[in-house]
């Protein structure tokens, strides 16, 4: 099931179970777990989330698209983008899954 992203500004508690940022800097970036997914419909960006801010609501994590990156990115300003009407979803279904076991990996390598 999907959702807009704008969602979870009202719905603290699905962001709870994130790690704080800074919280597994010191575990290899292969161990590294996407708790969350968010993307667009119209484009091929999407965001994976690993750790999270509820003061900043600022997120860190892999964001894959034209460019492969580790990154942060506010869920504000996703909450707030559309393009042609569409907003940026969250992927309710996603499960957990291991940096290095997910085909992310594959780009870095």
């Amino acid at each position: 099931m999907f959702k807009p992203i704008e969602e979870l500004l009202d719905r603290p508690e699905a962001l709870a179970h994130m790690p704080a940022l800074y919280d597994t800097e010191k575990v290899d970036l292969e161990n590294h777990f996407f708790l969350m997914r968010f993307y667009h419909p119209l484009s091929r960006q999407s965001w994976y989330a690993v750790e999270y801010d509820p003061t900043e609501r600022i997120f860190f994590g892999w964001t894959d698209g034209e460019f492969q990156e580790w990154s942060y990115f506010s869920l504000l300003e996703m909450a707030f983008t559309e393009v042609m009407g569409v907003p940026v979803m969250w992927d309710v279904d996603f499960k957990p899954i291991r940096f290095g076991d997910s085909k992310a990996q594959e780009v870095r390598d």
